[in-house]
């Protein structure tokens, strides 16, 4: 995957548009000769010191390429401005609800990116840049992030969806098993840490749009295309969240609804058996006097009244229903 090997820089000028920047030769970001990407990771020192030297890069703007941890923001600064999106994590091993952010910086000179962790997102524009096809602009490269952005969070937010339906139909046909309240507690959970990003994020993009003066009408309507995603892909999560809790309710009601039924079957069968117990109890007694001691079939004659009470007592409690 091209996103391996970082720095990465590509001119974006027409049809010339390529792989044809390397950091040692980068010029300095100050607004002057053809547009270019630069790509970089935060974990190189030379990155980061190739940032820090940049006059035209204000001090806020660095903190927050540079910075460890961001949240979704936009910051206007000069002619330019700073973005933060963020993406779902797709890299092996890692948890997708563990978004990825991506730090931007653009103006009139091209677009700086900064990554910490792999994005696909990157990762396919660059696979498109060095086939000779992509984005030809800035502000296209721009756009067509937030739609690769957009896209893998669709195909997430599609999975938790199977995920929850496959749970309501387990819980709707009884065949819900012991891990099912995890489940739900785990989509629970990778849905508000999903929605914690998008969030801010949607609030980032709409700033853009009111500030930034770099786009032009078809990649302002490209940007609110991607604005209006943002804000269905909160309201599926808003949904999930709340199917889900309907579904953990469901879930609970049934195992009640199901050890209630069992404790009532004991309830019955111990009421059957009380009367019983009972009078075995009351002819078990070593004393004299008991009733039938001498007699050959006394045995017999109260076991038969024992089960002509027992089953006098099922036909009664079968009448009122309850069993």
């Amino acid at each position: 995957m091209p996103d391996e090997s970082i720095p990465a820089g590509y001119r974006l000028a027409g049809a010339t548009a390529g792989p044809a920047v390397a950091l040692e030769a980068a010029p300095p970001w100050k607004g002057d000769g053809p547009p270019m990407w630069l790509h970089f990771d935060m974990a190189d020192d030379q990155a980061r010191a190739w940032i820090n030297a940049q006059p035209a890069l204000v001090v806020p703007v660095r903190e927050l390429l540079l910075s460890e941890y961001v949240r979704p923001r936009y910051l206007p600064a000069g002619e330019g401005f700073a973005l933060v999106l963020r993406g779902v994590n797709l890299n092996p091993g890692e948890e997708p609800d563990d978004m990825v952010a991506v730090r931007i910086w653009m103006d009139r000179t091209g677009i700086l990116t900064c990554r910490r962790r792999r994005l696909r997102s990157i990762a396919t524009i660059r696979e498109q840049l060095e086939a000779g096809e992509g984005p030809r602009t800035a502000p296209d490269l721009l756009v067509q992030l937030m739609d690769y952005l957009g896209e893998f969070t669709e195909e997430y937010i599609d999975g938790l969806e199977k995920r929850l339906d496959r749970i309501e139909e387990d819980t709707e046909t009884g065949y819900g098993s012991q891990d099912t309240g995890m489940q739900l507690g785990q989509l629970r959970r990778e849905t508000a840490s999903v929605r914690r990003s998008l969030a801010p994020q949607r609030e980032a993009v709409e700033a853009l749009l009111r500030a930034t003066t770099l786009l032009n009408d078809s990649q302002r309507n490209a940007a609110r295309e991607q604005l209006d995603r943002l804000s269905r892909h909160l309201e599926d999560l808003d949904l999930i969240r709340e199917r889900s809790v309907v579904a953990h309710e469901q879930r609970v009601n049934q195992m009640a609804q199901q050890q209630n039924s069992r404790l009532f079957l004991l309830s019955v069968v111990a009421a059957i058996f009380l009367p019983l117990t009972f009078v075995t109890g009351l002819l078990g007694m070593n004393v004299g006097g008991i009733p039938g001691e001498g007699v050959a079939w006394a045995f017999w004659s109260i076991l038969g009244a024992s089960a002509l009470v027992a089953v006098v007592l099922a036909l009664w409690f079968r009448m009122r229903r309850w069993l």
